[in-house]
């Protein structure tokens, strides 16, 4: 593994975040839990850690009904790690 990533991201878990929302347009923290052993209020702390720092977007997707899910992403910042 890139070692600027694990120097730049840190925790393991937020390396398999990264990792699972690279294969994908963007998912949200509970098709997160569904793909990771860990539980949605841990993925969620992580989700606003790495947006915080810039490393995942939001956007809302919209559902057939009830309000919009909170999908993350990631950002040019982070595509940038993996072509280090």
């Amino acid at each position: 593994m890139n070692q600027r990533l694990i120097s730049e991201i840190g925790r393991t878990q937020r390396l398999e975040i990264i990792n699972s929302l690279k294969r994908t347009k963007g998912m949200s923290v509970n098709e997160l839990v569904g793909r990771m052993n860990m539980s949605y209020m841990g993925i969620k702390q992580h989700c606003i850690t790495l947006h915080r720092d810039g490393y995942l977007d939001t956007w809302r997707r919209p559902q057939k009904m009830g309000r919009p899910e909170m999908v993350y992403r990631l950002t040019r910042r982070s595509h940038d790690l993996f072509q280090a």
